[in-house]
């Protein structure tokens, strides 16, 4: 009996040793930024404070669908977009996000409605059908690069569900198994969704001549439908106007896109990128891309524009990315009243 059970304990060790081992970067990891997490690599970065001392205007984050605060609804701006604008004070601390240097730069105050879950397009026309009311004079909508296809074509014009059903719901967490199991994957470059990619110069902080960016921003999907397209930001873009509502999109790049020319590896200048596709983002005037500003600061040698572990720009990509909508609009309202 002593023998099954040290046969049985020398077994299961080595099992329990990997879980455990598992579970304590997961631990560590879930400090980090998602691409340390998805590709289970360490990075223990620590970012500084943003040393500016332009002004911010103040940002009143409400759930979804919910209605705007009244004492707002005339001389905000308002922003409906995904995790770039979503409040995430590991990211952008000390109110950086890049809507409040926006709304910093241009004198008004900034109501936010942004989840990464639900398409900020559609959240847009559910609002100018069932609450125009609740809507103020300019509104962005924002979004990354890597789902602007999917949202602008799937949009519903004729069957716009109410805003009610966009109020947030709670994701259910991955169970241990799934975890463990999810973090072995990455580690054997099974499943992985990220990419490691060698770049010409130090750039990052951590792993610093690496670029871990996610594979989705290399792909192009084949099925997109620029006419459609077009034809539907057009479209979003009139009915706001008929409403007396002057509709912004911006479009952040992939951290991919930023990078790709100072990758080592002369193959993925083949790799598609849709903000770089003059079919799309010349569709409108009213589509604003901030990529050739955030790829200045990357060609002057600034560190960490998007963080080394996480596919979101930092802090200092945020005041660059809001200066530059602020300043495109204002040259867009000269070129309107001249």
């Amino acid at each position: 009996m002593r023998k099954f059970l040290l046969q049985t304990l020398l077994f299961l060790l080595p099992v329990v040793l990997l879980a455990v081992f598992a579970l304590l970067f997961m631990v560590e990891a879930g400090s980090q930024g998602d691409l340390a997490r998805m590709s289970a690599t360490r990075f223990n970065c620590q970012y500084p404070d943003p040393q500016t001392s332009l002004p911010r205007a103040a940002c009143t984050d409400i759930e979804l669908g919910m209605p705007l605060p009244r004492s707002y609804s005339h001389n905000a701006i308002l922003v409906l977009g995904d995790s770039f604008s979503h409040p995430n004070d590991s990211i952008w601390p000390h109110d950086s996000r890049w809507h409040q240097y926006l709304g910093g730069a241009i004198g008004r105050p900034v109501v936010s409605m942004s989840d990464m879950m639900y398409n900020p397009f559609q959240l847009f026309l559910s609002i100018l059908k069932h609450r125009p009311t609740d809507l103020p004079d300019t509104v962005f909508i924002e979004t990354v690069e890597r789902a602007y296809a999917n949202r602008i074509t799937d949009l519903k014009f004729d069957s716009t569900p109410h805003p009610d059903i966009y109020q947030k719901h709670q994701l259910p967490e991955p169970n241990l198994y799934q975890s463990i199991l999810g973090h072995y994957k990455a580690k054997l470059e099974i499943a992985n969704p990220v990419l490691a990619l060698k770049i010409d110069t130090t750039l990052f902080s951590c792993h610093g001549n690496t670029l871990y960016a996610l594979k989705a921003d290399t792909s192009r999907q084949n099925w997109i439908d620029t006419t459609r397209m077009r034809k539907n930001l057009q479209r979003l873009v009139n009915m706001a106007d008929e409403k007396g509502i002057t509709l912004y999109i911006v479009l952040i790049p992939d951290k991919f896109s930023v990078y790709h020319h100072r990758c080592v590896d002369d193959q993925m200048a083949q790799a598609y990128r849709l903000v770089e596709d003059r079919t799309i983002i010349g569709a409108s005037d009213r589509l604003i891309n901030p990529l050739e500003s955030l790829r200045k600061l990357v060609d002057q040698g600034k560190q960490d524009v998007y963080l080394p572990d996480d596919s979101h720009f930092s802090a200092l990509a945020a005041e660059q990315v809001g200066l530059f909508v602020a300043s495109a609009i204002s040259k867009r309202t000269l070129g309107t009243t001249n």
